[in-house]
């Protein structure tokens, strides 16, 4: 189906928030200095139960789909370009590299990651989780090494795992006690930001430490995913809400982990991803 809009602001691809709308088969776009004023913009050609989103450095936007596929949508565009099918079920996370432009899928159905070079729409790698104690990956960051960071749901607890760049081995980080592990996002001092999501908390955990340094609960109802600005000043936090609160786009300055806003999607809505443009 095709349909959408897009403001002159948001066609530029300059200082967008994008959230997606798992309940409504949407993305909605905000301007990042005046987000109180609402969407600016709405992707839904080819929308289904999205997930996780994904900017690459030039403004492109990539959704994970329930339906197993990944659509890329250019930068001004409502129409999606490029569609990954191979090696996608159920996908979750998604990040791509701003130094190679690689793309990282979480597969949830799967219990894999598999990862796409640039221009190609079939995996050259792929990292199972099925042996792991989190075995069902969700959320994914990459540090400014492209070392791959990924959260994953798993029983009895769930597990936090780095990946060092060029390798298929996760490698624990070490974090337990998180029943129900969803975002992940990693900070230029390697600080690892984990949402758990039964807390309703947010915890900001130094490198190597099993401890966290901050915690975020203000306002939090039910997070999913997180992204951090390129300035790393604002976390943003897709949450679903729930118990008749609505969900929606919650916005903390970083790293004094502050609540500044909350702002509250259009109808009924399932806030799950959350993306900022690098531009």
């Amino acid at each position: 189906m095709r349909g959408g809009w897009l403001s002159p602001r948001a066609k530029s691809g300059k200082g967008l928030v994008y959230v997606s709308d798992n309940n409504g088969n949407a993305v909605y776009i905000f301007d990042k200095k005046d987000l109180v004023q609402g969407p600016i913009g709405e992707i839904t050609d080819a929308i289904e139960a999205p997930n996780g989103l994904a900017v690459d450095r030039r403004g492109a936007l990539y959704v994970a789909n329930s339906n197993s596929i990944v659509e890329v949508y250019p930068r001004g565009s409502t129409q999606p370009s490029v569609t990954y099918t191979d090696g996608i079920s159920f996908p979750f996370g998604l990040v791509v590299s701003p130094n190679t432009g690689r793309l990282y899928v979480a597969n949830f159905n799967a219990n894999d990651v598999t990862e796409y070079a640039k221009g190609s729409t079939t995996p050259d790698t792929t990292i199972s989780f099925v042996s792991l104690e989190g075995n069902d990956p969700y959320g994914m960051a990459l540090d400014r090494e492209d070392d791959l960071f990924v959260s994953a749901l798993g029983y009895p607890t769930a597990r936090a795992y780095e990946i060092p760049i060029g390798s298929d081995t996760p490698k624990d980080l070490g974090i337990s006690g998180i029943d129900v592990m969803y975002g992940i996002a990693v900070d230029e001092k390697g600080d690892a930001i984990i949402v758990d999501q039964g807390a309703k908390a947010i915890y900001v955990y130094p490198p190597g430490s099993d401890t966290p340094s901050k915690t975020i609960t203000d306002g939090l109802i039910q997070p999913i995913l997180i992204a951090l600005d390129k300035r790393e000043q604002r976390l943003y936090v897709a949450d679903a809400g729930s118990d008749g609160h609505d969900g929606g786009l919650w916005v903390y300055s970083y790293p004094r982990c502050k609540l500044l806003t909350q702002i509250h999607l259009p109808g009924f809505t399932v806030p799950e991803g959350v993306a900022v443009s690098p531009l």
